[in-house]
């Protein structure tokens, strides 16, 4: 006779699905009872694993404030941090900077990420750039389905907002 689990459907997990072989041996003990033993795959145990993975993803952003001042003028954002993730986009003024998406998996659930958004300083001497740094932390959770849930903290601002000064 042969085990095998169902497939339960919840997301996330792959089950073992594979069949067991299950002898079962009936032997009389010569004192009116009857014993048995099982062997499940010629093994005294039975295992079934079951695995679980997760993954999730999120996408940072950066803004350039409005300033009609700039004209059309871009500039540049670059975002460094966990795992060595760098990616530099370029936007006008008004504009929102939207970084490579950013993959996590289920070993990172728990964790919080840090991130750095700089402006890069532009070759233009009528316009002062916004060199401050903002930090970005992402705390990655594990919803239980097969999905992580990432969310990014801005800090008191609630967003990476770059402001630049038009001067004469």
């Amino acid at each position: 006779r042969d085990i095998q689990e169902e497939d339960g459907g919840k997301p996330g997990i792959t089950y073992d699905t594979k069949p067991h072989t299950v002898t079962v041996t009936v032997r009389d003990n010569g004192e009116g009872r009857l014993l048995t033993s099982a062997k499940y795959d010629e093994k005294d145990d039975l295992e079934i694993v079951n695995t679980y993975t997760a993954a999730g993803t999120i996408v940072l952003e950066a803004k350039k404030a409005e300033n009609a001042r700039l004209g059309d003028n871009t500039f540049t954002f670059k975002i460094a941090g966990y795992d060595n993730y760098t990616d530099d986009q370029t936007v006008k003024q008004g504009e929102t900077a939207t970084f490579t998406s950013i993959g996590y998996e289920l070993e990172d659930a728990g964790k919080t990420f840090t991130y750095v958004i700089k402006e890069i300083k532009g070759d233009k001497t009528y316009i002062e750039y916004d060199e401050t740094p903002r930090t970005v932390t992402v705390t990655v959770s594990n919803n239980g389905e097969g999905g992580l849930i990432a969310t990014a903290d801005y800090g008191t601002a609630g967003k990476a907002e770059f402001k630049n000064t038009y001067t004469a």
